[in-house]
C-alpha cells in the first residue's frame, strides 16, 4: 500500500493476508480501520507515514504477526501497552528514525516472550529503556543506534541469559562511559553478553575466529 494519502479503511477481511507494507501514506494519523482483523499477518511494516501519533491498541489481535517495523514516522510518540502485550509471536521489532518518541511500554514489551532482534535506532527522545526488557528470554539481539538521550541500561538487562549480540553506537556520551569494561556503571548488567560493540564510530568488523569482541570508544 504506497502513496494513499487518504487511507482510512483496508477494505475487504483479508484473513489470509500474511504480508502488509504501508508506506508513504503520509496524512493518517492513525492506522487504517480493519487492520486489527488480519488475524493471519505475519508481517506489517510501516514506512514514512510522518503523522501516525501510535499504533491502535486493536493491534494486539495480530496474533500471528511475527515482524513489526516502523521507520520514518515523525509523529510516533508512544506504542501501546496492552496492545503490544498480546503480540506474543512477535520476533522481530523495529523502530528507525521515529524522532518524538519517548517511551516504550514496560508491560506490553516484557509479554514479548518470542523476541529475537530488537533494533531501536534514530530516536533522540527515547530517554530509557523499559525494565519489562529483562524478561524477554528469547531474545539473541539488541541494537540501539542513534539514541541521544538515553543514559543507562534498565537494571533487569543482567537477566539475559540468552542475549548474545548488543551493539550500542552513535548514542550519549554518559551511556558509553556507563558501558566501559570493568570501570561503568553499567558494565556488571551486560559483561556476560558473548558480542559487544559500544562505539562513536561505526563499529568494527568482528572477526570470525574470535567468540567476543569489546570496543569502546572513549567519548571527550
Amino acid at each position: 500500500m504506497e502513496n494513499c494519502p487518504n487511507l482510512s479503511s483496508l477494505g475487504g477481511p483479508f484473513i489470509s493476508l500474511q504480508k502488509l507494507k504501508i508506506k508513504d501514506c503520509d496524512k493518517p494519523v492513525s492506522l487504517p480501520e480493519g487492520i486489527d482483523n488480519l488475524t493471519s499477518l505475519k508481517s506489517l511494516k510501516i514506512y514514512r507515514c510522518f503523522s501516525l501519533a501510535s499504533l491502535p491498541e486493536g493491534i494486539g489481535n495480530l496474533t500471528s504477526l511475527e515482524v513489526l517495523s516502523m521507520e520514518i514516522c515523525n509523529s510516533l510518540a508512544s506504542l501501546p501497552d496492552q496492545g503490544m502485550s498480546r503480540l506474543t509471536s512477535l520476533q522481530k521489532l523495529k523502530i528507525d528514525d521515529c524522532p518524538n518518541l519517548e517511551s516504550l511500554p514496560d508491560q506490553g514489551m516484557g509479554c514479548l516472550i518470542s523476541l529475537r532482534e530488537l533494533e531501536i535506532s534514530m530516536c533522540p527522545k527515547l530517554a530509557s529503556l523499559p525494565e519489562g526488557i529483562g524478561n524477554l528470554r528469547s531474545l539473541r539481539r539488541l541494537f540501539i543506534y542513534g539514541c541521544s538521550n538515553l543514559t543507562s541500561l534498565p537494571e533487569r538487562m543482567s537477566r539475559h541469559t540468552s542475549l548474545q549480540e548488543l551493539d550500542i553506537t552513535y548514542c550519549s556520551p554518559i551511556l558509553h562511559q556507563r558501558c566501559n569494561v570493568e570501570t561503568g556503571e553499567d558494565w556488571p548488567k551486560i559483561a556476560h553478553i558473548p558480542n559487544i560493540w559500544i562505539s562513536s564510530p561505526p563499529r568494527p568488523r568482528q572477526d570470525s575466529k574470535s567468540k567476543r569482541h569489546f570496543t569502546c570508544w572513549p567519548m571527550s
